[in-house]
């Protein structure tokens, strides 16, 4: 697979609001969300993600730190990226730019060490009107992380239009920030890696319009990959005329049960439900956070918080319950309702030692009166290949 060498970014970009003196542009990156898991750098790291209904193995979110004209730093949630590009006037000489850093966060587990992976986005134009699209030109270079001296072009000035038909079907930054690699002769990323994103609204713009870019990042880990694979492969982004699609109704998580093999038979292993009485009947929350209570491992009812849970056999109706000797630590979350109900999960089955557990042969999700099987390509070893949700809402 070929890469045009207009490419690679690795945040993402929401236009909304603007008139011909005015511009609110934010940027927002799409994909699972889920509490921080790093430590120093406050970033995100999660070992899996669910790519438009595909299940790819060997996922990793990157950390991304970003700033707008110079002003403070801020680490995303996750793969999101929010930028307020702020107050924009037509003309080259009016635009901005931001500043943006791709790290591998420290797990802070010597056991379960962070890995080298190859960084890759998608954008998708969520929802385009007026002639924002075609007047919105942005340019992306690689740029050094000590100096802040710019280095090689990654895209040369374009429309936001043309950025995304550019990069929809998916495309691999180097780990060297170096220009035109083609999957497979890409470096991975062992270090931080620097980009910056100019923008400016062409000179002749005139009248209203509105747009949204949704960019999703994720990293393909080197020890899994070659390089070639394209974790997009089969989703590409929206194109900036195509209508929205209609986004399933997941039901919050009921439970999740965990099937491993024992003596060549697939077999229950342990129930995790997602109930409030967990906490008090078996001390379910077995790992702090990163410092920041926001971010601390936390159950309740449809609800569970990124972070290390023991494993119990099942929750009994009164009285304390059983653990089975392992524990599970989940990785990423999606939800609805505002935060507040849990729909999907990825997570991988640790020893009580925090080593790796036995290999997934089967988790069954329920939520609402249903339940949804994933096993085969849904699982990856001792974790799960992406996000597992609930069923879907009326089934």
């Amino acid at each position: 697979m070929n890469q045009d060498p207009r490419a690679g970014l690795s945040d993402e970009r929401a236009v909304a609001g603007l008139s011909r003196r005015q511009l609110l542009a934010a940027m927002t990156a799409v994909g699972a969300t889920g509490g921080f898991v790093g430590v120093s750098t406050g970033a995100s790291l999660f070992d899996r993600e669910r790519l438009d209904g595909r299940f790819v193995a060997g996922i990793v979110d990157l950390g991304i730190a970003h700033s707008v004209n110079g002003g403070n730093e801020q680490f995303t949630d996750g793969s999101t990226v929010s930028l307020d590009l702020g107050e924009l006037e037509p003309g080259s000489e009016n635009g901005g730019h931001a500043d943006l850093r791709l790290v591998l966060p420290d797990t802070g587990n010597d056991a379960a060490p962070n890995n080298p992976a190859y960084p890759w986005f998608r954008p998708s134009c969520i929802d385009t009107s007026g002639g924002l699209v075609d007047d919105l030109q942005v340019t992306l270079r690689y740029v050094d992380c000590a100096t802040g001296d710019v280095g090689a072009v990654v895209f040369s000035w374009g429309s936001l239009r043309e950025f995304v038909e550019t990069f929809r079907e998916g495309f691999a930054l180097d780990g060297r920030s170096r220009p035109n690699r083609t999957p497979g002769n890409q470096a991975c990323l062992d270090d931080t890696v620097c980009l910056r994103l100019d923008y400016h609204l062409a000179s002749d713009f005139e009248g209203e319009g509105t747009a949204q870019v949704d960019i999703d990042f994720v990293a393909t880990q080197c020890r899994n990959h070659t390089g070639e694979e394209n974790p997009f492969a089969g989703s590409p982004g929206r194109l900036c005329d195509e209508p929205p699609e209609e986004e399933p109704d997941y039901k919050g998580i009921s439970y999740i049960e965990v099937w491993t093999e024992v003596e060549g038979v697939c077999k229950p292993l342990g129930k995790l439900e997602l109930d409030s009485r967990l906490v008090d009947q078996c001390a379910p929350l077995v790992a702090p956070g990163d410092g920041d209570p926001a971010n601390d491992p936390d159950i309740g009812d449809s609800f569970v918080r990124p972070g290390r849970y023991s494993l119990p056999d099942d929750l009994p109706a009164s009285g304390p319950c059983t653990d089975t000797g392992y524990d599970i630590r989940i990785t990423a979350t999606a939800t609805k309702d505002g935060g507040t109900e849990t729909t999907a999960v990825a997570f991988e089955l640790l020893n009580d030692d925090g080593t790796a557990g036995p290999d997934l042969c089967t988790v069954v999700i329920k939520g609402g009166s249903g339940t949804t099987v994933y096993d085969g390509d849904d699982l990856d070893g001792n974790a799960t290949a992406g996000l597992l949700y609930a069923p879907e809402g009326g089934r």
